[in-house]
């Protein structure tokens, strides 16, 4: 009778858990995608006064506008389009962009097959190529495939691109929805408690760790 309670209760820590994530989650998206778009507005600045570029940057808000206003499908079409098309920097945007209208839409198999491509486009930016690999993860991740999350994002977590403590923390989640708990508590502590982590990412850590068993070790 004890391990039909403990297993309950385990399956209530996980909820909560992943509850949290889809909390943090979505909104962490939103500024990763932000910060790209931030760093891509500011490499080559000379590109800037093409008449290419601003034909670019207005397709893109007007992709974004189909976003704002719930035409998630439509929106997905249009940044496939500006992705397959331009040969400016706002064509990996705007494929990063596609897979998350497609996610937005309901569409998640294929919003991480649109992350795969971007991933493994030899002629992706490397920062963005992890990114997408990421993104990626995160959707396997809501998708309940934890293992294929762990295999994808294990190159990453353990390098040196600026994602990589984001990897870790997306890895600590589906290591905890493999049913292994404490090897995944064990790295969400070391996101907590490792000054070098963004404190973004620290944050959550620890509210996670509290949400799931009470107190930090």
């Amino acid at each position: 009778m004890g391990d039909i309670f403990q297993e309950v209760d385990d399956e209530i820590r996980q909820a909560r858990l992943l509850r949290l994530w889809a909390q943090y989650g979505r909104y962490l998206i939103i500024v990763l995608v932000g910060t790209v778009l931030a760093t891509g507005a500011k490499v080559g600045w000379d590109e800037f006064q093409s008449r290419r570029m601003i034909a670019d940057s207005a397709k893109f808000s007007r992709a974004l506008q189909l976003t704002e206003s719930g035409q998630h499908e439509q929106a997905a079409l249009s940044f496939d389009l500006l992705a397959n098309e331009s040969v400016t920097g706002y064509g990996q945007l705007a494929a990063l962009r596609q897979a998350a209208a497609l996610t937005e839409g309901g569409k998640p198999d294929k919003a991480i097959a649109a992350y795969d491509r971007l991933a493994g486009s030899a002629d992706a930016d490397p920062i963005i190529a992890e990114l997408a690999s990421v993104l990626g993860a995160m959707l396997l991740l809501d998708q309940g495939l934890s293992q294929e999350a762990i295999a994808q994002l294990e190159q990453i977590s353990d390098g040196r691109g600026p994602w990589k403590h984001l990897a870790k923390e997306i890895k600590a989640l589906s290591i905890m929805q493999t049913g292994d708990m404490e090897a995944g508590r064990n790295l969400l502590e070391y996101l907590a408690n490792d000054p070098a982590v963004p404190a973004g990412i620290r944050l959550r850590s620890a509210k996670i760790l509290a949400t799931n068993h009470g107190t930090l070790r």
